[in-house]
């Protein structure tokens, strides 16, 4: 990914190697775990016979996501996250005008909502409410629905034997869905069981850690929100009763973008482009690009309405941005001074590298050799500071 085109420098001026990064910028998050995330179900579904929301993960090891938790419950519950929900679950879907399909199935297209900005916090919070009394998770190698590898760093798998008649999450009882399990690569979890709190040595990587697994778990939820309004899906997995199967199943895309993949749609919403985990190493530093970029792409599963641009631009995200975000102080300014502020928690860039597309499937319409399309480079070729939009 051309990280060797950033200088030692670079990774200082955004905390990665500063000698005060272990100190602290504020007190640790006490807000409320919200009610979807809780170890628990309030209740025992139909077809289940146990309230457990996260599997057999142990007690002991749910509490080691108490504050990844609070975390994702403050942005899950932020300004822009609600307006992203709500335009998932509010916004007009219709065919796109240009008759987009994969896999043989028409695509929707959906609208930003149309709801006042007074209307707009009460209505998530409702739904994420109604989301949290059938949404469970399993922390894991494996996803348990599709039996696939645990490479990425998480998946939403509708399942019905537990809600067999479906859900309803809006305020519309004849706009049912499906139920959701959240599948959770495990190696979150482990990093944060045993090398980095036994070492103590690494501790400035575990709000990175944190905030990787909470981006993770929010991205999900919009995906579960999906499956939850998907009526004639719910039809369809009706209808083949215990023969459980995959269904072909698109989601939808929101106007004017070119790829369908609604977890990326929030965060770009939430922090204006997508995070790039590192995943399995934590070490190494995190960075956000815009989204849809070749560098996250799955054009077997997610619809694309054009092909990548060849040139993306991947910024590093700086510490003191993770663990700031991590404070109690700093939610409590943004509920206080900017709690509809569409762009509070947008990430910025200050640091970063080109990165070229190599395959040959890129987007011959877009011009990366364009002066407009390519930001300023300084001591090499790929190396970029600063970003020419802010």
């Amino acid at each position: 990914m051309n990280d060797e085109y950033l200088k030692e420098e670079d990774w200082r001026s955004q905390g990665y190697t500063h000698p005060l990064r272990d100190k602290s910028v504020g007190s640790k998050l006490t807000n409320d775990i919200h009610s979807l995330f809780s170890y628990e179900l309030d209740e025992v579904p139909p077809g289940s016979v146990t309230k457990a929301r996260w599997g057999k993960l142990e007690l002991e090891e749910y509490k080691l996501l108490d504050q990844p938790l609070r975390l994702a419950t403050q942005l899950i519950e932020s300004a822009p996250s609600s307006d992203a929900i709500c335009s998932i679950t509010e916004g007009e879907r219709y065919i796109s005008p240009d008759n987009l399909s994969h896999s043989g199935l028409a695509v929707f297209e959906f609208r930003q909502h149309s709801l006042p900005s007074s209307a707009i916090r009460e209505k998530a919070s409702n739904i994420l409410n109604q989301l949290g009394k059938t949404i469970t998770f399993f922390v894991t190698n494996r996803d348990p629905i599709t039996d696939v590898v645990g490479t990425s760093h998480g998946r939403t798998s509708p399942i019905s034997l537990d809600h067999p008649e479906g859900v309803t999450i809006t305020d519309r009882p004849e706009v049912k869905g499906l139920a959701s399990m959240v599948a959770i690569n495990r190696y979150y979890l482990n990093a944060l069981k045993y090398p980095l709190l036994e070492a103590k040595k690494d501790e400035f990587l575990i709000p990175k850690i944190y905030f990787e697994f909470a981006v993770t778990i929010c991205h999900e939820i919009m995906h579960a929100i999906n499956f939850a309004i998907q009526s004639e899906l719910l039809k369809k997995y009706i209808e083949m009763g215990t023969n459980f199967k995959k269904v072909p199943f698109n989601e939808p895309i929101h106007e004017g973008q070119r790829v369908a993949e609604l977890g990326f749609f929030w965060e770009d919403k939430v922090f204006g482009g997508m995070c790039l985990h590192s995943g399995r190493h934590p070490e190494k530093g995190l960075f956000i690009t815009d989204w849809p970029s070749w560098m996250v792409r799955d054009k077997e599963e997610d619809p694309e309405r054009a092909p990548p641009k060849k040139l993306s631009v991947k910024f590093l995200v700086s510490t003191y941005y993770m663990k700031k975000i991590q404070t109690q102080e700093f939610w409590d300014k943004v509920n206080l001074e900017h709690s509809e502020d569409l762009l509070a928690l947008r990430i910025r860039r200050r640091v970063g590298v080109m990165c070229l597309y190599t395959g040959t499937d890129f987007d011959l319409t877009w011009d990366w050799t364009a002066k407009e399309n390519r930001p300023e480079t300084v001591g090499n070729e790929f190396r970029v500071l600063e970003d020419s939009r802010e």
